[in-house]
């Protein structure tokens, strides 16, 4: 993601050799879900998402977070920072 670490916003990017179903999330270091941005069918090829804090209970704090990819049976994990 850039940039990392972020105070409003953060761009995600991914590439999908496959097509097939992805899913993007964002959790806190309790391992509580905080936003699902991504949970969709795609084709092959390179994605951006933007991540602007919000999550499903609103804006989320300053903290360090988990993104988490899970696409063609496999997970992908980055630390996201928010200052």
């Amino acid at each position: 993601n850039h940039p990392n670490p972020f105070t409003l916003e953060t761009l995600i990017g991914f590439d999908l050799p496959l097509a097939g179903r992805a899913r993007l999330e964002v959790f806190d270091l309790a391992g509580r879900r905080v936003a699902t941005l991504v949970n969709a069918e795609y084709e092959p090829g390179r994605y951006h998402i933007v991540w602007n804090r919000q999550g499903s209970n609103g804006r989320a704090p300053a903290g360090i977070y988990t993104c988490r990819l899970a696409a063609g049976g496999r997970e992908f994990k980055r630390q996201l920072v928010v200052f």
